[in-house]
């Protein structure tokens, strides 16, 4: 299923993030960046939730793309964020889609979102799929994505990909405007 708004949004106040890893403790092994950050999964999770929250207001969208918890224990903390919450499913993701709109309050779960002739996936598509900026390439202009936390993708090393996971964005969703104003750029 796919992500799609129906009706005209205001992209200012629409976020995307990635892989919150919440209640995952063996990602502050894989991730050194956030054990110098935040020390304990506990801290983690406590802090992530605060500091997405900094830019969030009750009227805002937020579109997780993927591994948003571990358990269900970390998985409550996501009742703390402000705003509208969708799931662009990620590998992690287990507990089935009633479960993250029933329990856990997202309004949505979804495989893919595209929106302005980009992709937003967790998982980085293959590079077919992705044009050049011309009228040459694939169906979409960029790809928005998570999976890969700080690590680079060195099989696809072009502009026309955006990691958005939550090391790479210093912890803080960025907004749709500012993702659509980089693929402008380009």
């Amino acid at each position: 299923m796919r992500l799609q708004f129906n009706k005209p949004i205001d992209t200012n106040n629409v976020f995307v993030i990635s892989d919150l890893h919440l209640g995952h403790k063996n990602i502050l092994r894989f991730e050194p960046s956030r054990y110098e950050t935040f020390g304990t999964i506990e801290n983690m999770d406590v802090a992530l939730i605060d500091m997405i929250n900094e830019v969030l207001n009750e009227q805002s969208k937020l579109i997780i793309l993927g591994d948003v918890a571990f358990n269900s224990k970390a998985m409550n903390n996501v009742n703390r964020l402000k705003g509208e919450r969708y799931l662009v499913l990620g590998n992690h993701d287990n507990f089935g889609d009633d479960v993250y709109v029933k329990r856990y309050g997202f309004k949505g779960v979804y495989n893919i979102f595209e929106f302005g002739g980009i992709l937003f996936s967790h998982y980085p598509v293959h590079p077919s799929e992705i044009g050049d900026g011309t009228s040459q390439g694939g169906r979409y202009i960029g790809n928005v994505h998570g999976h890969t936390h700080g690590r680079c993708v060195e099989q696809i090393p072009t502009s026309r990909y955006l990691n958005v996971c939550c090391e790479n964005v210093k912890y803080k969703p960025v907004s749709l405007t500012s993702i659509l104003n980089y693929y402008e750029g380009l």
